[in-house]
C-alpha cells in the first residue's frame, strides 16, 4: 500500500510541476497518508456498447462522463489518478484541502 501511495504522490506532483530528473528527487516526493480511499470505476457493458456504437459517439460519451467526474473530483478534493479506456481511477485523502477555502 505504501508503494501505491508513493506512486500516487508522484502522479500528483508530475501533473502539477516540472519533471523530476534525479531518482533522489523522486524519493523525496513520497509521504505518508493515514486515510486514503481508492476508487476504480469501470463502465459495465462498455466493451459490448463500443462494438455497436460509432467511435465518435463513444468518445463523446466518455469525454462527457469523465468531464463530470473531473468536476466532482475538483469539488470534493479527490485526485484523479488515471483514465484507461473506460476505467476512471481516483484517490481521496491525498490532496491537502487545508490550502483551499472554496471547497464545501
Amino acid at each position: 500500500m505504501e508503494a501505491l501511495l508513493a506512486d500516487l504522490s508522484v502522479v500528483e506532483y508530475l501533473s502539477t510541476n516540472k519533471a523530476v530528473n534525479a531518482p533522489e528527487q523522486m524519493a523525496q516526493l513520497a509521504r505518508q497518508h493515514k486515510d486514503v480511499t481508492l476508487l476504480f470505476m469501470d463502465i459495465v457493458g462498455f466493451t459490448a456498447m463500443s462494438k455497436e456504437v460509432a467511435p465518435e459517439a463513444v468518445m463523446v460519451f466518455l469525454n462527457t462522463l469523465f468531464a463530470h467526474f473531473d468536476a466532482l473530483c475538483d469539488k470534493h478534493g479527490v485526485m484523479k489518478v488515471e483514465t484507461a479506456g473506460d476505467c476512471y481511477i481516483v484517490a481521496g485523502g491525498i490532496l491537502d484541502l487545508s490550502r483551499s477555502t472554496d471547497r464545501e
